[in-house]
């Protein structure tokens, strides 16, 4: 199953989201996040989370509308909406998750956002972040990703939860062979990918990787 996300962030590319609805099984969107659905002339299946950022307006709207089911969390809980979103397309099986609106100008929530990937709860799934000409995606012990990208993009690779080995890269400006990229090191930031595809080995750890095709 494939759920499309939409958060309360930021949405610089509403066409590209728009593409990505359309082919979806499931649109979910989180609290604040159903302004993007409005905006897109779209109708989430699921309106989810504490609803303290969603308009009053829209929401009385959607209680209207039988086809969008809404789940009410309380404003006191352990969890983010989006989380809380995370945990329902696991519940469901989905295979893919995209994700919109999940960056923006508040750090703490971005980062936080982008740290839900590595997630033990979520390895089974296959989640991107995606903000305008950027995305975002995780990598797992022995993975091989491919990246599919305009020449010239930056790619930036980050270690979380401690370091990585084996790490190897193809088809970009700074190959890698077999590295170790140590936690907090700035080793994998800034590659440039030189075709329209490169790809990226990983033996052991976790890293985040970042495309800006800007």
């Amino acid at each position: 199953m494939k759920i499309v996300i939409f958060a309360n962030g930021q949405l610089p590319d509403p066409k590209e989201a728009l593409q990505h609805a359309k082919q979806a099984e499931l649109i979910i969107a989180v609290d604040g996040g159903a302004r993007h659905c409005r905006e897109l002339n779209l109708l989430p299946h699921i309106l989810l989370g504490d609803l303290d950022t969603i308009s009053s307006t829209l929401l009385h709207q959607y209680e209207d509308k039988e086809a969008v089911r809404i789940i009410r969390y309380p404003v006191d809980k352990n969890k983010t909406d989006l989380e809380l979103a995370m945990d329902f397309a696991v519940k469901k099986q989905a295979d893919t998750v995209t994700i919109f609106g999940a960056l923006g100008p508040r750090w703490d929530m971005s980062i936080a956002n982008m740290l839900l990937l590595s997630s033990p709860e979520y390895a089974e799934l296959d989640i991107s972040l995606i903000d305008g000409d950027t995305s975002v995606v995780l990598l797992r012990n022995g993975t091989e990703h491919k990246i599919s990208a305009i020449p010239g993009s930056t790619v930036s690779l980050i270690p979380l939860a401690g370091s990585t080995e084996g790490v190897s890269l193809t088809g970009f400006k700074y190959p890698l062979s077999d590295q170790r990229i140590d936690h907090a090191s700035t080793l994998g930031i800034s590659n440039v990918i030189l075709k329209q595809e490169g790809k990226i080995h990983l033996k052991k750890g976790l890293l985040l990787c970042i495309v800006d095709q800007s």
